[in-house]
């Protein structure tokens, strides 16, 4: 759900999924939240909010924003999740720590990231379980369990 950062418990402020490589967070609306980020070395910011955060705010922060808007409480399209996907295999691939957030950092941003898992041979119930360990409260709606087991019937296919 749209939370400002700062009514979130600070456990929910940032969460490595994957240690020290792929991290889920919520908007960051302030220099505490960025802080976050750069205290922990994020270089690709994958945005699922539905507003960007402006240029001039990421290039100060020399953070690369990949803006995947999606409506709160929904999960992304196929399409959106392929975006995502690959958007996190590029910074892999060049060594780069990422973060996804959409507003709290639960729902839209735990759904692309248990496809994340899905994508590496999880089954989606334990890909969404593995998520939901490491950040309580993800994947909130039944539209986005539903998205990750239509990502893993394409996976299979």
């Amino acid at each position: 759900m749209s939370s400002p950062s700062g009514s979130l418990p600070p456990e929910h402020r940032f969460t490595w999924i994957v240690p020290e490589r792929i991290g889920a967070c919520a908007y960051p609306l302030n220099e505490t939240d960025w802080a976050v980020l750069r205290d922990r070395h994020v270089e690709v910011l994958i945005n699922l909010h539905t507003r960007a955060h402006p240029l001039q705010t990421v290039q100060e922060r020399a953070v690369e924003q990949v803006h995947i808007p999606v409506a709160d409480l929904t999960p992304p399209t196929q399409d959106q999740i392929d975006d995502g996907l690959r958007a996190i295999d590029q910074a892999m691939q060049r060594g780069r720590r990422v973060a996804v957030h959409c507003g709290a950092g639960m729902g839209r941003t735990g759904t692309l990231l248990a496809c994340y898992f899905v994508k590496t041979g999880l089954p989606a119930e334990e890909a969404i379980a593995h998520v939901r360990a490491r950040r309580r409260g993800s994947i909130e709606t039944a539209e986005q369990e539903q998205a990750v087991h239509a990502y893993a019937l394409r996976c299979s296919s």
